[in-house]
């Protein structure tokens, strides 16, 4: 969604980087948390739980989505 990543940074497993966020050059973000800003920093860790509640209310958006429909519950 248009996050910019410079060179030499690392993006931890399950990071979330926001849209339109640069993630400076060098900058490690750490697994499991959200950056967003500009630039990117962190704002919040991301547990397990949190992470695949969200993952699979986006992937039912996607599928809603890709079928057309227009309603979000």
């Amino acid at each position: 969604m248009g996050a910019t990543v410079l060179d030499e940074s690392v993006i931890g497993e399950r990071a979330v980087i926001g849209a339109n966020s640069p993630v400076t050059e060098g900058t490690d973000v750490e697994p499991g948390t959200l950056y967003a800003g500009a630039p990117a920093t962190k704002l919040n860790y991301i547990g397990d739980t949190h992470w695949t509640e969200a993952g699979d209310r986006y992937v039912e958006l996607a599928r809603r989505h890709a079928e057309g429909s227009d309603r979000i519950d």
